[in-house]
């Protein structure tokens, strides 16, 4: 409805509560609402970005298991190693891939108990993370609709010359 009604009027979202200002709260819960959804994405990509500049180092984190990230009871599986290869004596023990190891250790930070020094401060890599995916999101959006279609050429071809990319570095590895 408020979007055949913006159309129709030439109105955003709150402008278009004009003709009925008691639902103008209508428009600001859905400005809040799209404000939620692009913060949570925002947040999806830099973590993203925080993986794609991890992937640059020689060896990847996620695939070794690090004693700094250890938690008590718990065994770090290698992503190289195979569960029967553990010789396991503790049935308490808890096995845990190297990949969730890094991710909510690494990544997220969690901790065990929240109550020990509760939320903590922002990592600085992912806080980086973060400030970049919201100026890439400001860089695109900064002059409006005339530079979208740009980026939509962007968008569209990018990822084909990426699978192009792989696909000839597969093709050229031995085996």
């Amino acid at each position: 409805l408020e979007l055949s009604l913006g159309q129709f009027a030439s109105g955003g979202c709150v402008k278009i509560w004009n003709l009925c200002p008691p639902f103008r709260g209508i428009g600001y819960g859905q400005s809040f609402g799209t404000f939620v959804v692009t913060s949570y994405y925002c947040v999806l990509i830099a973590i993203a970005f925080h993986f794609l500049f991890a992937s640059c180092q020689p060896v990847l984190p996620w695939t070794v298991c690090h004693d700094q990230l250890r938690e008590n009871m718990t065994v770090c599986l290698p992503s190289s190693h195979n569960k029967s290869t553990l010789n396991l004596t503790d049935s308490n023990m808890t096995v845990v891939a190297s990949t969730e190891q890094y991710f909510r250790r690494g990544v997220l930070k969690e901790t065990v108990d929240i109550a020990d020094d509760g939320i903590g401060l922002p990592d600085p890599a992912l806080l980086g993370c973060l400030v970049l995916c919201w100026a890439l999101l400001f860089l695109t959006l900064m002059k409006g609709v005339s530079s979208s279609g740009k980026v939509a050429y962007f968008t569209a071809i990018f990822p084909y010359l990426v699978m192009l990319t792989l696909l000839i570095r597969g093709l050229t590895l031995p085996g």
